[in-house]
């Protein structure tokens, strides 16, 4: 006969009696034996106040000993983890949930720059133009040279005296008489540009370096004799004094438009070219020529018998404006005598439409208007510039027409 099948179990499981003892733990308890258990009146005699609920950590496996044993093993689990509670989060995202954390990887600010390279060394770090750190061109060493320094550099780099090289030439403060300092100190020196000296201060008050910045003639009316006097004194009576001479060497004829523009220079020694060596028109189409004078101080003075009369370009001690310059830099007088070419006035050698001869046979009011018709700023020679300028030829070449016999005039057009 065959053998009839059946189940087998090989758990370790609780009787009815170790149900309600401590003598079933660790052991299985059936679904039979907890119903017979129940039936029994062994575990339904529980009240309410016994279930899992009001177990705690003081009760006992002899008491509640299924449910102590489940309150055993929650006990000893971690409490639910909240985000920001009970666990940090990264740059405010939390840890919690699947996947991984994002962590920026980018570092954005000033500090971009710099992620991954290696600074130069030994150099001092600066904000470049977009707010970022950058390296400068200064090195540490360089700023060694200023440890210490307590106050604003310049101020006191502004009071030394430059150099333009170790060999060149000692660069010293430049102004007008106006510009000289408020509180001078003594030993002070400076190039005064208003009357073109070098002038110290001793203490008291500024003295000029050198006072020949002028030239002049003095004559003695009781020997009828003239002196030199100033700069380049030594050249000879009867010779022009050098070109370079003060105020001289701001004589030049020029090319002027009608507007008071100078279009070209002359050369000084040849008429008929520029400074350059190109042929001048002096026919005025190109422009009038003309004659710059440059304005002009003057001293004059008599002591005894002795009359002296100095020139310069800068108002020196004792030196007056020559009158007519008082509120111009320069005045321009023509080379050549006045022709008419058309109805203005021309200073040419040869005007175009008109006549190189000097007109003579004109009112004072026909002058007058043929000068203005030139353009604004344009008028007759007057008195004050037509001595000025035969004086300063005076003093140029010192020539005399005292004394006996003859003076020989020779008729030169310029």
């Amino acid at each position: 006969m065959g053998i009839e099948p059946r189940l087998l179990s090989t758990y370790d499981t609780a009787s009815v009696a170790e149900t309600n003892t401590g003598t079933k733990k660790d052991k299985y308890v059936s679904p039979f034996v907890l119903k017979r258990a129940i039936s029994e009146g062994i575990v339904g005699a529980e009240s309410n106040t016994n279930k899992v609920s009001s177990i705690s950590i003081s009760s006992t496996d002899v008491q509640y000993p299924t449910a102590k044993l489940v309150y055993d093993q929650l006990a000893a689990k971690q409490a639910t983890l909240v985000s920001d509670t009970n666990i940090k989060t990264v740059n405010s995202a939390t840890l919690l949930g699947s996947g991984d954390v994002a962590v920026q990887a980018i570092i954005t600010g000033a500090a971009t720059t710099i992620d991954t390279e290696n600074l130069t060394v030994s150099r001092a770090l600066v904000s470049d133009g977009s707010g970022k750190v950058a390296v400068s061109d200064v090195t540490a060493t360089e700023l060694g040279y200023v440890d210490g320094v307590n106050s604003a550099i310049q101020p006191q780099l502004d009071l030394k005296a430059g150099i333009t090289a170790v060999t060149g030439a000692l660069q010293l403060p430049v102004g007008t008489t106006a510009q000289r300092p408020v509180t001078p100190t003594t030993g002070m020196i400076r190039d005064n540009t208003a009357i073109g000296l070098l002038e110290w201060y001793d203490g008291t008050e500024w003295n000029s370096i050198r006072e020949e910045q002028f030239i002049g003639i003095s004559y003695d009316t009781s020997t009828e004799t003239m002196t030199r006097i100033g700069v380049n004194s030594t050249t000879a009576i009867g010779t022009m004094l050098p070109k370079n001479s003060p105020v001289l060497r701001n004589i030049e004829r020029v090319l002027l438009s009608d507007a008071g523009v100078e279009l070209n220079q002359i050369s000084w020694t040849d008429k008929t070219k520029d400074i350059y060596g190109a042929t001048v028109d002096r026919s005025g189409a190109s422009g009038q020529v003309m004659t710059r004078l440059p304005k002009v101080y003057f001293s004059s003075s008599v002591v005894g018998t002795v009359y002296t009369l100095k020139f310069s370009e800068y108002e020196l001690p004792g030196f007056s404006v020559w009158p007519g310059f008082e509120n111009y830099s320069k005045m321009y007088m023509g080379a050549y005598e006045a022709s008419l070419a058309s109805t203005k006035w021309a200073s040419a050698a040869d005007p175009v439409g008109g006549t190189i001869f000097p007109q003579t046979n004109k009112t004072s009011s026909e002058q007058d208007a043929y000068a203005v018709a030139r353009g604004s700023g344009w008028m007759q020679e007057n008195l004050p510039i037509s001595t000025l300028f035969r004086t300063i030829c005076l003093i140029a070449w010192v020539l005399t027409i005292l004394g006996n016999g003859l003076v020989q005039v020779q008729r030169v057009r310029v």
